[in-house]
């Protein structure tokens, strides 16, 4: 998931302000260490994409920013709906 669109799907829902800035905080910058042959044992690596693992927010993000993908399927392909056929 693309932080700056989940943002803007946030923005989309009435979420602002205080809330938004919070949600953004936590979701700002996520490091992990890979185990790599190549790579120095001590250094970390930046995790650009998704949310992350634990926080009792990240299904409610993952439903607001599906549904507002939905909802700009939907209008630009009318009859679309989210079930299968």
């Amino acid at each position: 998931m693309s932080r700056p669109q989940l943002c803007l799907s946030l923005r989309d829902q009435g979420i602002q302000g205080t809330m938004l800035s919070v949600i953004k905080s936590l979701n700002k910058e996520h490091y992990v260490r890979v185990l790599h042959p190549h790579l120095p044992v001590n250094e970390y690596v930046e995790i650009e994409r998704g949310l992350a693992e634990g926080s009792v927010f990240n299904p409610r993000l993952y439903s607001i920013f599906l549904s507002s993908l939905l909802h700009k399927l939907q209008t630009r392909f009318p009859g679309t709906t989210g079930a299968r056929r």
